[in-house]
């Protein structure tokens, strides 16, 4: 494996000409021809684990990943989800939609401009990074100009130990979300 994203390095950082698997090889994510959505579909349906880190979730970002949920949940697949209550624009309806599913953690940073656009996927023992700037809202995911860039690592690389330990930082000193915290959010919204 080190061989496979060693070669895709190669192509993604030295020569385009350089031969290797597709999979593997850096690159630009964007609402185009592909939307955003369809690639981050692909990479929950094969994962072994995943983290999301978003400013923002809405309703209309969960709605397009329902089945994608569902199937995680049921094939026991854990999730950690980190997203801010900066600007209020997270809706309380997708906090509880994803707090329904019993695999996923999920964490709110309050009182911080918490600010990522992060997803992890977990496949063996190879990480693929995407981080940019989609939120998980279905604008950015579906026909917003969004940029991110996907790298892939094993979880012994530089940047996999960077990324999650900076994560793991932030969410361990979170607690997990509640009904109540929801409810509370909702309520400061109205103020």
């Amino acid at each position: 494996m080190e061989n496979i994203l060693l070669e895709a390095l190669k192509t993604s950082s030295i020569d385009f000409n350089i031969d290797s698997d597709e999979k593997y090889q850096y690159e630009l994510i964007a609402n185009g021809e592909e939307k955003i959505v369809t690639r981050l579909r692909k990479y929950f349906e094969d994962c072994d684990e995943f983290i999301i880190s978003v400013a923002f979730i809405t309703m209309g970002g969960i709605s397009l990943f329902l089945e994608e949920l569902k199937n995680l949940e049921n094939r026991g697949i854990k999730g950690k989800i980190l997203t801010g209550d900066y600007l209020t624009f997270t809706e309380p309806k997708a906090l509880k939609k994803l707090l329904s599913y019993k695999n996923i953690d999920l964490k709110v940073a309050t009182n911080r401009k918490h600010h990522t656009k992060a997803y992890f996927f977990r496949k063996g023992n190879i990480w693929t990074l995407i981080v940019g700037s989609s939120n998980l809202t279905q604008g950015a995911l579906t026909v917003n100009f969004e940029w991110n860039i996907k790298v892939n690592s094993l979880e012994n690389g530089k940047i996999v130990k960077s990324v999650l330990e900076t994560f793991n930082r932030e969410f361990d000193s979170l607690k997990t979300l509640t009904e109540e915290d929801i409810e509370n959010y909702q309520k400061n919204m109205s103020n």
